[in-house]
């Protein structure tokens, strides 16, 4: 009877989390949060190209979407999020080649582009799509997957942590330089690195479970 409850509790609770992860991915977002200016087009979604072209143009959407899942389409984190970016546009050119701004920007972006891909398209979509499927789950099958759910929210704790460091750093002045905010970046690019490969360690560990 114990058992039965806890199987029911957890499902019941899996179920819930998972509804909440799939209104979270199907959210569509019309703003761009800053990082868009139509008249003097030095935004970062302006600065910034992908397939040749710049991440405001219609075509990119979904790119944009990315950006913002990976941050739980929270409105002032992606706000804060879009304050750096911009920062870190200033000034950022490929002509003739990329210059160190234009690839930190470019890095930081494909790095939680690829964040929101791994974890919420790979990891949380397949299981939202069986979230009616959950009383045919035995007790030990639901513990393992609310163990690796943890797990995986863990390293995304890790990862909005270190992010929101950085962004208030920047917004209480700590590091209002552009020239102090690529500093940050860059004593911070192992820690990031290492929690997306963590990520990925995760899901492929999943797929072979």
């Amino acid at each position: 009877m114990i058992c039965y409850r806890c199987s029911i509790k957890k499902q019941k609770m899996l179920k819930r989390y998972l509804i909440y992860m799939t209104i979270k991915i199907g959210m569509k977002i019309i703003t761009q949060f800053g990082m868009h200016d139509d008249k003097s087009k030095n935004k970062a979604f302006d600065i910034l190209q992908k397939d040749a072209k710049p991440y405001s143009h219609a075509d990119n959407k979904n790119e944009r979407r990315k950006i913002y899942l990976s941050l739980g389409y929270h409105g002032p984190s992606i706000t804060s999020l879009g304050l750096i970016l911009n920062k870190l546009a200033e000034n950022a050119t490929t002509n003739p080649q990329p210059n160190q701004q234009y690839t930190i920007l470019k890095h930081i972006v494909e790095g939680v582009s690829n964040f929101a891909t791994d974890y919420f398209e790979t990891a949380l979509r397949p299981l939202c799509n069986k979230k009616n499927k959950l009383k045919d789950l035995s007790l030990n099958a639901l513990n393992l997957l609310v163990q690796k759910l943890n797990e995986l929210e863990n390293t995304k704790s890790t990862i909005r942590n270190l992010s929101d460091e950085m962004q208030n750093k920047f917004k209480d002045h700590s590091i209002d330089q552009q020239s102090q905010l690529i500093s940050h970046i860059n004593s911070k690019r192992q820690e990031f690195q290492t929690s997306f490969t963590k990520i990925k360690t995760l899901l492929e560990k999943s797929k072979q479970s």
